[in-house]
């Protein structure tokens, strides 16, 4: 194991360092949408741990919207699969509630209690009991859409790939669109790095789980966006995805944020002053249902 990467380690912290309020963004009682509940996610931790129960896996919390016909955005948050909660991108609600958009942040178990293919498959399973509680969470399963931040946008690339759905026994027209900001999806650069300490991934294990090595499900909507001030591979990674996906023929817009950087580009994902906001307002406005 060699120390830290100068792609993955260096280039973020500096961002962290240059922009130390957006590290954690949390949702304030004066923005908070009022209606809002914590609701179980059945069955996405078998076997769990003490531990993994203890750190909220299976629970996710929802702002719904004033219809119950609404679309529904899910979002994953980052931190390497390893740190943060659903917690810290709670504050997403008060930009998409107003716009007529439910949305929902739920947990994982992080690394090293979980692997990351353990979290994918639990991601996965998130969804589909969310998708289930339909009609109690008040939204449209029709109309459910996955967003993501950094390893969250990973986690939410896994639900593009095929196979899964045949596996868990649900449609394969779950997804109705994807929002995936500066994300990982080649995890195999991060094998050699100190990262990987907690994901103790093989080099095996980082092609399997990287979702630019993997088929493709059926096209729907994504865009792909990074942050101006980005570390460079996070760019890299973001751009030759997007080159995927649209080989795969999924309709595919992809924006570079002005201004933002790995972490504050989060909150322009429902905000309607900024560029990122109206591609995923247009992006759910005009979805496809899913059949």
């Amino acid at each position: 194991m060699t120390g830290p990467s100068p792609v993955w380690n260096a280039n973020i912290r500096q961002a962290v360092a240059s922009h130390p309020s957006t590290l954690f963004w949390r949702l304030t009682p004066e923005a908070a949408p009022k209606r809002w509940q914590t609701f179980h996610l059945a069955g996405i931790c078998p076997g769990a741990t003490a531990l993994g129960r203890s750190q909220g896996t299976e629970r996710g919390t929802i702002f719904p919207a004033a219809s119950p016909d609404s679309p529904l955005l899910i979002f994953f948050h980052g931190g390497y699969w390893q740190e943060h909660s659903k917690d810290d991108v709670l504050f997403v609600a008060s930009k998409c509630v107003p716009c007529g958009i439910a949305y929902a942040s739920v947990n994982y178990t992080l690394a090293p209690q979980a692997t990351v293919s353990t979290i994918v498959d639990q991601c996965r399973r998130a969804v589909i009991s969310i998708s289930r509680q339909a009609p109690e969470l008040a939204f449209n399963r029709r109309h459910l859409f996955v967003a993501g931040s950094s390893a969250g946008a990973h986690l939410a690339s896994m639900l593009l790939v095929e196979g899964w759905q045949r596996e868990q026994r649900t449609s394969e027209n779950l997804i109705a669109g994807a929002i995936l900001l500066s994300g990982v999806y080649d995890l195999q650069p991060l094998v050699s790095t100190y990262i990987n300490q907690a994901l103790k991934m093989t080099a095996t294990d980082a092609i399997a789980l990287s979702p630019i090595k993997l088929r493709l499900a059926a096209p729907v909507p994504v865009v792909v966006a990074w942050g101006e001030n980005e570390p460079d591979e996070f760019k890299r990674q973001s751009q030759a995805f997007a080159n995927v996906l649209r080989e795969s023929a999924f309709p595919v817009k992809t924006l570079e944020a002005c201004g933002a950087n790995h972490f504050d580009i989060v909150s322009e994902i429902a905000d309607t002053e900024t560029a990122l906001g109206r591609l995923t307002l247009d992006l759910i406005a005009g979805d496809e249902p899913a059949r």
